[in-house]
C-alpha cells in the first residue's frame, strides 16, 4: 500500500467498495479520510445542486423518451482503475465548476452597481456606533468611524498599506475606494442569511493579486444594503473580522434595558484587581452611558481600595439611575444626596428674555432675524448650543485632567481604547453643537470666520477647549441678560478663539 489512497482507491470508497487494504489504511490515517470526507462533501454538493438547480434550468427533452428492451444480464466485470480515474477527475472537474464560479451568475446581480447603490444610500454612521475587528491582534471594540488621527495599532499600517480606510473601515464608501483602485480584481456576489441575526445579506466578494490585501469580502443587508460585517484576508496569512458590536445594554427582567457598567474586553475578571485609572475608567464609561458626566455634581475619590461616587443636589429619579448604573461595579461605594436643583438654562433663559425686551441686542438681533425666527427662539437656541458646548468641554478637560500623558501611558490596550471612545464621542457630540452655535451666531449677529488650529497634546487643547468655551459662554450671556455691553466684535474673537481650540482639540 502506497503512503495514501489514490484518486481511484477514494473514489471507490466513497461508494462503499473500498478494499480490505483500504479500509485498513483509512482507519489509520487523518489525512485519506480528510480527502475522502471532502469528496463525499463535493459529490453530495453537486447531486444537490444538480437536482435542486441545474435541472430546473435544462431544456425539456425534444420527444418522449422510449421504452428501453431489458437488458441481458451480463457478468460483472470491476470497472479498470483506468476509468474510475476518468470518472474521479470529471466529478472534481464538475464540483470545482460548481463551488468556484462567480456568484454573480447564480444572482444575476452585478457587484459593481449593487456597491454604487449601496454607497448612493449610505449615510453617516451614528456616532454611538461601535464595531468589532477580530483577527491575530485580539478583538478591538471602537467607534465605526474615528473623527481625527488615532494611536497606533498593529492593523493600522496594515490598512494604509493597502489603501484601505482606517478611519472608517465598515463601510460602503471605504470598500469602493479601496477596490476602485485595483489594477487587477475578480468579483463576485452571493445571496446569504447573516450567521448571527440571520437577516438575508448579498455578500460582494473582490479578489486581487495586485493588492497586500488580497480578498474582502462585504455584507450587505438586503432590506437597506447596509454594510453589517466584512472579512478582510491579506497575503502574508492575515485575517480580520468586522461586525457592528452587540449592543451594551441589556434587559432587565422587567424589560428595561440595563444601565449597569459595560465589561472592558480584556479586563481582568476581578474588578479589585483593576489599577485606580482603570476603576475611575469603568465608572466614568457607566456614567457616560446615562450622560451623568456632562456636568453632573457627582465626584470620584479612592478611599481603602474603592471608589467613593459622591453628590449632592441629584434628583431621586437621577440618584437611582446613577446607582442603577454602576450596580455591576463592586469597588463603588455610591454616596449621593437628593435634592431639587434648579436648572441653570432655565435660570438664563428667564434672564435673558426679561433683560432684552427692548435692550440693544434685541433690536440688533431682530433686524438681522426678520422673519425667520423670533427673538426668543433665537436665545433659546443660543444659550442650548453653548450649552451643549459647555457640557462636553467639560466631560472633556475632566478627562484629561484624570488621565494626563503619564497615567494614560501605563493603562493596558483596552483602557486607552476606551479613554479614546470617551473622548471621541465627547468631540463628536461638540462638533454637532459648534456647527449649530456658528449657524445661530452668523445669522443673529454676522459672526463668521475661520480659525486656525494649532498642534499639542490632546490633554492640554482639552483644556484649552474648555477654557475658551468657558469664557465665550460668559460673554454670550452677558449680551443675553444685559449684563455686559453688546460688543459683537468681542463676541466674534471669542468664537473664533473657542473655534480654533475645538480645532486643536480634534472636532472637526
Amino acid at each position: 500500500m502506497a503512503d495514501h489512497l489514490t484518486i481511484e482507491e477514494l473514489l471507490l470508497a466513497s461508494g462503499g467498495e473500498a478494499g480490505t487494504g483500504a479500509e485498513s489504511h483509512l482507519a489509520a490515517c487523518a489525512e485519506c479520510r480528510a480527502r475522502l470526507g471532502e469528496m463525499r462533501q463535493g459529490i453530495d454538493e453537486y447531486t444537490s445542486y444538480h437536482h435542486s438547480t441545474l435541472r430546473m434550468t435544462m431544456p425539456p427533452p425534444p420527444r418522449p423518451w422510449r421504452e428501453l428492451p431489458a437488458p441481458v444480464r451480463a457478468p460483472h466485470v470491476m470497472p479498470s482503475r483506468r476509468v474510475y480515474g476518468w470518472i474521479a477527475a470529471a466529478a472534481a472537474i464538475v464540483v470545482a465548476v460548481f463551488l468556484l464560479r462567480p456568484s454573480r451568475q447564480a444572482t444575476g446581480i452585478d457587484g459593481s452597481q449593487l456597491l454604487a447603490r449601496a454607497e448612493a444610500v449610505e449615510g453617516t454612521p451614528a456616532r454611538t456606533r461601535r464595531i468589532v475587528l477580530r483577527g491575530s491582534h485580539g478583538t478591538l471594540v471602537r467607534p465605526a468611524v474615528w473623527i481625527r488621527t488615532r494611536g497606533d495599532h498593529p492593523l493600522r499600517a496594515r490598512f494604509e498599506q493597502a489603501g484601505y480606510s482606517w478611519d472608517e473601515p465598515l463601510s460602503v464608501r471605504s470598500y469602493n475606494a479601496w477596490r476602485r483602485k485595483l489594477s487587477r480584481k475578480l468579483e463576485s456576489v452571493r445571496q446569504a442569511r447573516h450567521p448571527k441575526t440571520s437577516e438575508p445579506v448579498y455578500v460582494v466578494t473582490t479578489e486581487t493579486d495586485a493588492n497586500p490585501l488580497k480578498m474582502a469580502a462585504l455584507s450587505l443587508r438586503e432590506r437597506d444594503l447596509q454594510p453589517v460585517s466584512a472579512t478582510l484576508s491579506f497575503t502574508d496569512g492575515e485575517a480580520v473580522e468586522m461586525d457592528e458590536a452587540p449592543e451594551e445594554a441589556r434587559a432587565k427582567p422587567d424589560g428595561r434595558p440595563s444601565t449597569a457598567a459595560p465589561s472592558l474586553p480584556g479586563a481582568p475578571a476581578n474588578t479589585h484587581a483593576m489599577s485606580p485609572a482603570m476603576q475611575e475608567l469603568q465608572v466614568l464609561t457607566a456614567l457616560h452611558g446615562i450622560g451623568a458626566d456632562l456636568g453632573e455634581p457627582v465626584q470620584l475619590a479612592h478611599e481603602n481600595e474603592k471608589l467613593v461616587l459622591s453628590g449632592s443636589g441629584v434628583s431621586e429619579a437621577r440618584r437611582e439611575e446613577i446607582q442603577n448604573a454602576v450596580a455591576g461595579l463592586d469597588f463603588v461605594i455610591p454616596r449621593l444626596e437628593s435634592s431639587r436643583p434648579k436648572p441653570p438654562s432655565t435660570t438664563r433663559r428667564t434672564e435673558a428674555s426679561a433683560a432684552s425686551q427692548t435692550g440693544p441686542v434685541r433690536a440688533l438681533v431682530e433686524q438681522r432675524l426678520g422673519t425667520a425666527m423670533s427673538f426668543d427662539d433665537f436665545v433659546n437656541d443660543a444659550l442650548d448650543a453653548s450649552d451643549g458646548v459647555l457640557s462636553r468641554t467639560h466631560a472633556l478637560g475632566a478627562l484629561a485632567t484624570r488621565f494626563p500623558n503619564e497615567v494614560e501611558k501605563d493603562l493596558p490596550a483596552q483602557g486607552r481604547l476606551l479613554l479614546e471612545t470617551l473622548r471621541s464621542d465627547h468631540l463628536g457630540a461638540a462638533s454637532e453643537h459648534l456647527k449649530r452655535l456658528a449657524k445661530l451666531l452668523t445669522t443673529g449677529f454676522g459672526i463668521d470666520g475661520n480659525a486656525t488650529s494649532a498642534t499639542r497634546p490632546w490633554h492640554e487643547a482639552c483644556v484649552a477647549f474648555r477654557d475658551s468655551t468657558q469664557a465665550f459662554d460668559t460673554i454670550l450671556t452677558g449680551m443675553l441678560t444685559g449684563t455686559r455691553k453688546a460688543d459683537v466684535d468681542l463676541l466674534r474673537q471669542a468664537f473664533l478663539r473657542m473655534k480654533a481650540e475645538a480645532q486643536t482639540a480634534g472636532v472637526q
